[in-house]
């Protein structure tokens, strides 16, 4: 069995099992000097389990396979247009913290995005609540066709058209 413990610099010993266990020695320089003198205290210390390193291995694993499957376009839009070789020195958690912001942003949808809704293709113009509890899009299909659909009832396509989003915000601001 393992422990990691704390010892203050006051502290010389702790009961371990039962079993007195001395932590730090008080070293003799010379006959009957002692260089320091320790109160006894009793430590209380936890054992310590080593994490499962398989699953955080596999973990690991799982996360390096998604990012190596991504396309050019999504690795540069999860990583901020980072190289490969930038992200690749990265520590797992800010990779993994990256990846995590990137898939969100990536399922919301967007004004600008594109949806299929009854089979049609339809780029969203606006998102907004209805009856509090569920989300509406309205969008307009590429013969001009206004569409109004719960978000449920739509599936996203990847494609998303910023000028939708650039033009529909000149207007408001106008």
């Amino acid at each position: 069995m393992k422990y990691i413990i704390d010892i203050p610099d006051e502290k010389t010993y702790a009961y371990i099992n039962d079993e007195k266990t001395f932590l730090r020695m008080p070293i003799s320089l010379g006959e009957n000097e002692i260089k320091s003198m320790f109160a006894p205290t009793m430590l209380r210390i936890k054992p310590y389990t080593e994490p499962d390193r398989k699953a955080i291995e596999n973990e690991t694993w799982e996360l390096a396979e998604r990012i190596a499957d991504m396309s050019y376009d999504d690795f540069i839009s999860c990583f901020e247009g980072e190289t490969e070789e930038y992200v690749y020195g990265l520590p797992y958690h800010e990779v993994k913290a990256k990846y995590d912001a990137w898939k969100k942003r990536k399922d919301e949808i967007r004004v600008g995005d594109e949806v299929i809704y009854n089979g049609d293709r339809v780029v969203v113009t606006d998102i907004f609540l209805q009856d509090i509890t569920r989300l509406w899009i309205e969008g307009v299909t590429s013969s001009g066709k206004t569409v109004e659909a719960l978000e449920s009832d739509i599936k996203k396509t990847g494609r998303h058209f910023p000028e939708v989003e650039e033009l529909l915000n000149k207007l408001v601001g106008e």
